[in-house]
């Protein structure tokens, strides 16, 4: 991370506030994409995901300026993309537990138990399907949208089509497809 208020300087010293964490500490060997998965703000904390482990990250200032803790070891974040936020509430899919989670101030909670017996079998779970899934929130509606592609692509092809959807609505509760 760079120096507070100096966005170019990046290398750590005793006079400014830059510096590097390894967020990897936690991921098993069974991870299915490795390092940074998803980083967005919840509340006064920047949470951090990675295949396996949630991360809280707080701003401490000199001399560590950085705490770095992890919240939840084996439930991560699978997929780039698919992390999606809505004011107090983080929405992520977790592929080595097959399931969909809400995190919030009050802690983790399994939300996809129907809708993951539809989802995963549809999917090919691997490092490279990551980027085939994108996650998004619909304020209107008080939906998540989660869009996918089903269907296989060659290294040539930098996005495949999006041809699904699951969409979770946090206000009834309710899934559904698309």
């Amino acid at each position: 991370f760079s120096d507070l208020y100096n966005f170019e300087v990046f290398t750590a010293k005793t006079t400014n506030e830059a510096g590097s964490r390894d967020l990897t500490d936690y991921d098993s060997d069974s991870s299915i994409t490795t390092g940074l998965t998803g980083l967005r703000r919840l509340g006064n904390k920047l949470i951090a995901y990675t295949d396996s482990t949630i991360y809280s990250i707080d701003y401490v200032g000199l001399p560590h300026v950085m705490n770095v803790n992890p919240l939840r070891e084996g439930v991560g974040n699978s997929f780039h993309n698919a992390v999606v936020a809505t004011k107090d509430v983080h929405y992520f899919i977790s592929a080595k537990n097959r399931q969909f989670y809400a995190l919030s101030a009050e802690g983790i909670q399994p939300i996809g138990m129907d809708i993951a017996e539809y989802f995963f079998p549809a999917i090919e779970v691997t490092a490279s399907r990551s980027p085939s899934i994108f996650g998004f929130h619909d304020p209107k509606f008080k939906e998540i949208w989660w869009v996918y592609s089903t269907g296989s692509f060659s290294n040539s092809d930098k996005w495949p089509a999006y041809t699904k959807a699951v969409v979770y609505n946090y206000e009834t509760k309710a899934w559904y497809v698309a």
